[in-house]
């Protein structure tokens, strides 16, 4: 099933994280409860 809705601000980037957290820069992190659904079938294996 493929969905075909935008939601604006459904992901956030760690380009700056706090003091500790330099592992993360570049990471992005969805809010899933904006989100209507989520398939790991389209992520790249690996």
């Amino acid at each position: 099933m493929r969905w075909r809705r935008t939601v604006e601000n459904a992901v956030r980037s760690y380009e700056h994280p706090i003091p500790g957290m330099t592992a993360i820069v570049g990471y992005l992190d969805f809010y899933r409860d904006r989100m209507d659904g989520w398939s790991e079938e389209d992520l790249p294996s690996g």
